[in-house]
């Protein structure tokens, strides 16, 4: 290479093109040598549309992928054949693990509603703006210092309602995306449909997962009615609250004030959807129509079983209560017991989910009851002003009460009982009165005659004194149960409210 001329273009290495000296330049003759050249990455092309990592297609040679699997086998072991479940999680699959804790709240909840009303509000807002510039267009005051600061104020309100529109685009085009990846994978999730699997779930899925933040347990929740929603088979409902019910409930005697917290928020908001199915059982029959969720018992392959049972509203309505009553359980004795934390713990638990549990009037009585006793004899200021103010809660949602069947049979079965007795009662008195005359088809009445004879070998002045006279008949009411009824050994039937012709009969025998 010769020094070019000064002035002249100097090629460039990096791109091959040339490009103009420099004022700096000195034209000292020496040869310009080109930087080396950095080894530059593949260039990846990237889809039009914004795609999140977990719905891209999952290439093998993808060392990032690799990478998580590998990771993934080494805390969860999976059998060789791909995607089998392996010891630690029997029935489930490595897709569904890889979904789930790669997915986030925003992933699988579109807040359209919110978005819409704030949307709105921007919209409201800038018709306002227009209408207050108005006045100051028709007198040609635009040059005023209000006028100015509401046309500032417009152009703010107008970006951020741009700037709401294109996020809600992109959000639901990311929701559309991610719901349609878990259609096409939801088949992959449960290989097995047996209770190992749904306890595999709430063990190493749900628990470590719902106490870490609010927007954690908020996913936990989202996940499962999304599950239900894309009518995942092998994922039973039923068992599904039973486990978690009883698995979750023990830790909240030993967590902290911030982990009750969190596990009130996830206690309201599934709940909250199991209530919602219980009030209304149209919708109920619209959600479980064709979906294996609701199946009564567990099927492998529920296409190939003639006869499938789904649950019915009722057995739904009975699953409900029990699991309230095991939820309020524990609460209950956490609420009587005499350290601080379980005490604090169980209230906190209640203030967060008080919309939707308790909601069952037996449980709800009770509870009502336990929170008012707190408030009452409480020492510590703080957990009584939220005993207090729980109470009150409580109190103003007994409107929203459920008053099932079962609680009312359990509420009349008393007064039935006491009805019951008193048919009995009465219907002992009018055969015994009948019996007390001597008739033919029944021995034991001149058995019990003869040996009245045999026993009373009393002189004329004894049976004048027990013979009742007329001058006296208050005496024949009085005296003569009196004598007759305590002897012992003496078989004989007792009449109850005979009249005083039958009881001087019953003297004379």
């Amino acid at each position: 290479a010769t020094p070019s001329p000064e002035g002249s273009p100097q090629p460039d290495a990096a791109n091959g093109t040339e490009t103009a000296p420099t004022a700096d330049a000195a034209p000292t003759g020496d040869v310009p040598m080109p930087d080396a050249e950095t080894p530059t990455p593949p260039k990846v092309s990237q889809p039009s549309v914004p795609n999140p990592a977990y719905i891209e297609e999952i290439v093998d040679s993808d060392p990032v992928i690799q990478a998580v699997r590998k990771a993934v086998d080494l805390y969860i072991p999976f059998s060789d054949i791909e995607g089998q479940p392996g010891p630690k999680l029997p029935g489930l699959g490595r897709s569904f693990y890889l979904t789930f804790w790669r997915l986030s709240l925003s992933d699988i909840v579109l807040p359209t509603q919110q978005y819409e009303t704030r949307i709105k509000a921007f919209a409201t807002l800038l018709t306002k703006n227009e209408a207050d510039k108005k006045p100051f267009e028709r007198r040609e005051d635009t040059s005023s210092r209000e006028y100015r600061a509401l046309k500032k104020e417009g152009k703010s309100l107008e970006e951020a309602k741009q700037k709401l529109e294109e996020e809600f685009k992109l959000q639901k085009e990311r929701y559309d995306l991610v719901l349609k990846r878990l259609q096409e994978d939801k088949e992959e999730w449960f290989w097995e449909a047996t209770p190992a699997a749904t306890n595999a779930f709430v063990e190493q899925f749900i628990l470590p997962r719902v106490l870490t933040s609010a927007a954690d347990a908020l996913f936990c929740c989202h996940f499962v009615k999304l599950i239900i929603e894309l009518k995942t088979p092998g994922f039973q409902l039923l068992d599904f609250f039973n486990r978690w019910t009883l698995t979750l409930t023990r830790v909240i005697r030993r967590c902290s004030e911030r982990e009750a917290q969190v596990f009130g928020v996830y206690l309201a908001d599934m709940m909250s959807y199991i209530v919602q199915l219980r009030r209304n059982p149209k919708q109920y029959a619209t959600v479980s129509k064709d979906n294996p969720c609701f199946y009564r018992n567990y099927y492998q392959r529920a296409h190939d079983v003639k006869d499938v049972k789904y649950t019915r509203h009722e057995e739904f309505e009975k699953g409900h209560t029990k699991w309230e009553g095991r939820i309020f359980k524990e609460l209950k004795a956490g609420m009587e017991s005499q350290e601080f934390v379980n005490v604090r713990n169980a209230l906190v638990v209640l203030s967060k989910a008080r919309s939707t549990f308790p909601l069952v009037d037996r449980c709800a009585k009770e509870c009502l009851a336990k929170v008012e006793n707190i408030k009452n004899e409480e020492q510590r200021q703080d957990v009584k002003t939220l005993a207090a103010s729980l109470a009150t809660v409580l109190k103003h949602n007994e409107p929203n009460w459920l008053r099932t069947a079962h609680t009312k049979t359990i509420a009349k079965a008393p007064a039935k009982a006491v009805a019951g007795a008193k048919a009995v009662v009465k219907e002992p008195v009018k055969v015994v009165g009948k019996a007390a005359t001597p008739t033919p088809a029944k021995s034991p009445e001149p058995k019990a005659a003869a040996k009245a004879k045999a026993e009373t070998p009393a002189t004329k002045e004894e049976k004048a004194k027990a013979t009742p006279t007329k001058t006296e008949p208050s005496t024949v009411k009085t005296e003569k149960p009196q004598e007759k009824v305590p002897v012992p050994g003496e078989k004989r039937v007792v009449t109850l409210g005979t009249t005083k012709a039958e009881s001087e009969a019953e003297a004379k025998r």
